[in-house]
């Protein structure tokens, strides 16, 4: 009876003992090409163990991620997973200085600036040739050779050159190198910027400026002795106008006589550049400054231009006139009665409308050889006599209303044929 008992509890004790085992999970580590890691077996709820660091050339690792995020190795191990090397990229560069190489190292993509090397036996650094090519040391990249270039003695500045003496930029334009060079190119001498108002324009020693607020100021340039001063302007960025108008709208102007145009811009702030443009500069011209003056009688229209926008004022010009629309060199037989078409426009100004008035019924010919032609006041034209030969012939108009105004037209010419 003993004996089933203890079997009894031995099956007990091995049962319960199964049940309460922990489950156990496998870890790998990815290295990404480093040194191997070797895989965790981990029980569920323990920790992971933090491995050595995998060794790389070129590269120091950063950190262990599981599945794109930082691993936390004080979390409680739940299921299986492989953990990922992450590194950061070691650049490395040899440096010769007069025969001597040294290893530069830095991460990520600025090189560390080096102070300048002393030269023996009295020679000067001049500066760095990078891969074989005269280049400032932050040009230099992983593997490149990177020399430094050392002269004997001090090489003085003879002359500070630019083509221009003075620069423009727009407020908040990038920035950009000003176009100067030193003579000779190998001066040892130091080339030094300095701005009057940095309020204006930033400048570096490198001659990069950036412009800054509207304005207008001086940019000192120092090399060695030799000094050099140029001008520099920061001009408002152009805001473009929405809307623009004119005033007045219309006017009337005597010849010789003048007026200005008001020109308003929407919103208030626009600085878009305003133009002045005139339809008929025989009739009317304007200036740049909006200044309108009359030329000769007739109409023009003057359209102010503001970016893409624009306005009108009508422009007449005072004056009594007449515009003739006449067919020249017409041809007419001999002992004939034929009319010859013609028209008369008179132009003149009143309260700033432009009256046109048709006035041919009022206009009647005038020719100097009246033995030839014949006309009735009306255009009805009649060669009379015999002229074999073709004449040309003169003509002019003035009012047949005995009124005091008097126009000469332009010369038609008349061909009476035989």
């Amino acid at each position: 009876m003993k004996k089933k008992i203890v079997l009894v509890l031995l099956f007990l004790v091995l049962s319960l003992s199964a049940c309460t085992k922990k489950a156990s999970y496998i870890i790998n580590f990815d290295s990404d090409g480093g040194t191997f890691i070797e895989a965790q077996n981990v029980n569920e709820g323990d920790k992971v163990l933090k491995p050595n660091n995998p060794v790389k050339d070129g590269k120091e690792l950063i950190e262990w991620q599981l599945n794109g995020q930082t691993y936390d190795f004080d979390l409680p191990v739940k299921e299986s997973f492989t953990l990922k090397a992450i590194y950061t990229k070691l650049n490395v560069c040899s440096i010769v200085i007069e025969g001597q190489t040294y290893q530069l190292e830095w991460e990520g993509d600025e090189v560390p600036e080096l102070s300048n090397p002393i030269g023996k036996d009295g020679k000067v650094f001049k500066g760095w040739k990078v891969d074989g090519k005269e280049a400032p040391l932050s040009s230099a990249v992983n593997g490149s050779v990177v020399e430094a270039i050392f002269i004997d003695g001090d090489i003085p500045c003879v002359s500070i050159n630019s083509e221009y003496n003075s620069f423009y930029a727009y407020e908040g334009t990038g920035a950009w190198k000003l176009p100067i060079t030193v003579s000779p190119e190998d001066t040892t001498d130091e080339l030094i910027f300095k701005s009057d108002d940095e309020n204006v324009v930033k400048v570096d020693n490198e001659g990069n400026v950036i412009a800054q607020k509207a304005g207008v100021t001086k940019i000192h340039i120092t090399c060695g002795k030799i000094t050099k001063e140029i001008k520099f302007e920061t001009k408002a960025k152009t805001i473009e106008a929405s809307e623009v108008s004119v005033t007045p709208s219309s006017m009337k102007l005597y010849v010789d006589a003048t007026n200005i145009l008001t020109v308003t811009l929407k919103p208030d702030n626009a600085t878009s550049e305003v133009k002045y443009i005139s339809s008929d500069n025989s009739v009317v011209t304007v200036s740049d400054k909006g200044i309108v003056k009359g030329v000769a009688p007739g109409v023009a229209t003057i359209t102010v231009k503001a970016g893409e926008k624009s306005a009108n004022c009508s422009v007449c010009v005072e004056g009594e006139t007449v515009v003739f629309e006449m067919q020249n060199n017409v041809s007419v037989k001999a002992e004939s009665h034929e009319k010859i078409p013609f028209k008369a426009t008179h132009i003149s100004c009143y309260d700033f409308v432009i009256n046109k008035t048709d006035v041919t019924d009022y206009v009647e010919f005038h020719t100097a050889y009246t033995s030839a032609l014949i006309n009735d006041g009306a255009g009805n034209i009649e060669a009379a006599g015999a002229v074999f030969e073709t004449v040309d012939i003169p003509v002019y108009f003035t009012y047949s209303d005995g009124s005091s105004f008097f126009v000469q037209s332009p010369t038609f010419n008349i061909h009476v044929e035989k």
